[in-house]
């Protein structure tokens, strides 16, 4: 199976020689047990530093050195038997270029502790197989497709609309695991296959159309046990020059986040609810209807009270900006690379993606 879960062609090697042919034995001393070592050691395969031609001479001089029947010895000639320990000795230096390449940017100095903020930063921001699995299975039910299961599902893509059939791996019913392993028949699916990234792409742009068959609003209202009293969660994105400088040059880049705040009670007396309390709010169940103008009531209320949130808003971004430095330092402190201190600036105002207003019910 390919990264995508898709089955891929085996081809199997086998190595056949002659235990009592000399030249089958040359090429294994002077080529395969080389490369096989080399291989070994690096995990990685290095070619042959030398044109075809000196690999040939390496191995005749060899055979030459050895002699031509078992047991028999010929005469060694100057310099013969240097051959195969230079093409060596120059296949070694290849392979600790090769090995010292991947050390860069193994970054083997970085001690996992030192960086175990940023880690566990990027597995809660890149998600889990669960969390693929939970966005697979909402979408393809919302869109009137079919997904049953657990840890493997069974997803039937064929009472979708075209469009969005289009974006799973096949056509027909089919079976997915988002964790390795795999069956053969199964189909892997992480947050990088084409179907995941297509439908997110979907939904996302969706939502920004007037029509009444996208799944997903830059804006609601949901009335859920979840809350005790009215809360507004926002989802926005927050963008940053970070400036770094490397060789005595400048260096500027851009750098976006999403992030999600959430208030309760009105804008002008809002308090705001930590990280944890907001991300919970996404996993709300809605437990009562809400009258379209109703819900355009409540969300007219916050949108004419934006400015009052205006200051909170440009208080997350500049905190968000001192984390992001925090971390740029940590991990240049952690790799030892020198330079001078990172600068990260917000952009603002603050981008706000979408509005969505929790009612108790």
């Amino acid at each position: 199976m390919d990264r995508y879960g898709q089955p891929t062609k085996v081809v199997r090697v086998l190595t056949y020689y002659g235990s009592d042919n000399l030249i089958d034995g040359r090429v294994l001393d002077v080529l395969i047990n080389k490369h096989n070592k080399i291989r070994k050691a690096l995990g990685v395969s290095v070619p042959v530093p030398a044109d075809s031609a000196k690999v040939m001479e390496a191995i005749m001089n060899a055979v030459i050195e050895s002699g031509f029947e078992p047991g028999q010895k010929q005469l060694a000639l100057p310099g013969l038997e240097l051959e195969r320990d230079e093409l060596h000795a120059e296949w070694e230096n290849v392979s600790e270029r090769e090995s010292r390449s991947r050390t860069l940017f193994a970054q083997e100095t970085i001690k996992p502790d030192a960086v175990a903020h940023e880690l566990q930063a990027v597995q809660a921001a890149i998600g889990r197989g669960a969390d693929v699995r939970w966005f697979l299975t909402e979408a393809v039910r919302a869109y009137g497709g079919t997904v049953a299961g657990g840890d493997t599902v069974k997803v039937d893509p064929r009472e979708l609309p075209l469009v969005v059939r289009d974006l799973m791996p096949c056509a027909d019913t089919f079976e997915a695991r988002f964790e390795l392993p795999v069956a053969g028949h199964q189909i892997y699916l992480n947050r990088a296959h084409p179907a995941i990234e297509g439908l997110a792409s979907f939904v996302l742009e969706s939502a920004l159309d007037a029509g009444e068959k996208t799944v997903a609003r830059r804006a609601g209202v949901i009335r859920t046990g979840a809350v005790a009293r009215r809360t507004t969660l926002l989802l926005v994105r927050l963008r940053f020059a970070l400036k770094t400088h490397r060789g005595g040059q400048a260096h500027e880049a851009l750098a976006e986040d999403l992030r999600l705040l959430a208030f309760e009670g009105a804008p002008d007396s809002a308090q705001w609810l930590d990280e944890t309390a907001a991300e919970a709010l996404l996993t709300a169940q809605p437990e009562g209807n809400v009258a379209a103008g109703q819900a355009e009531s409540f969300l007219r209320k916050v949108i004419d009270g934006f400015d009052a949130l205006l200051p909170a808003l440009v208080e997350a971004a500049n905190a968000r900006a001192e984390a992001l430095l925090e971390s740029h330092i940590r991990v240049r402190e952690a790799s030892r690379a020198g330079g001078r201190r990172p600068i990260v600036a917000p952009f603002l105002p603050v981008d706000v993606l979408g509005l969505y207003v929790y009612l108790p019910a």
